[in-house]
């Protein structure tokens, strides 16, 4: 994700599916998301929204994890 989103791993770790709008094809941070205190647009392109849409974590709703990136349903 970081070499298709320019994204840090904090904000990879932290991202949540209310943060992505796969039919604007973007991912929106917040002021509090990101370092720089710098709210963001991130475009994302065809090979990640590909990647992203296949997610098996994708059908979850904002349940207990609404993140978009999970190992053994931890973040």
């Amino acid at each position: 994700m970081g070499y298709y989103t320019g994204l840090r791993k904090n904000e990879i770790f932290k991202l949540t599916w209310n943060k992505v709008d796969l039919n604007k094809w973007l991912i929106k941070l917040e002021v509090k998301d990101t370092k720089d205190r710098k709210a963001r647009l991130i475009s994302i392109c065809d090979e990640f929204f590909d990647i992203l849409r296949n997610l098996p974590n994708r059908i979850q709703s904002a349940g207990k994890h609404n993140y978009v990136f999970l190992y053994k349903v931890n973040p």
